[in-house]
């Protein structure tokens, strides 16, 4: 809006505001991976191999209990 000219403080405030919750949802993003595999590593998701044949290990993709995310 040409009223909010040269400060600009509604889109600044959108702006940051976006931004905070961008860093939110990333450092979300990095601890559920760190605490996921800490749980692997712990064999807490080795259930998910129970029952099932080899083939089958193979189609769990990241939901297989071997599997490591990159933080």
């Amino acid at each position: 809006m040409s009223t909010d000219a040269p400060d600009y403080p509604i889109g600044h405030t959108i702006n940051l505001v976006a931004q905070v919750c961008v860093a939110l949802l990333a450092i979300f993003g990095i601890l559920y991976v760190v605490r996921e595999n800490k749980l692997r590593n712990r064999g807490k998701r080795d259930h998910r191999l129970e029952g099932i044949d080899e083939a089958k290990q193979g189609e769990l993709g990241y939901r297989h209990p071997n599997f490591r995310y990159i933080p």
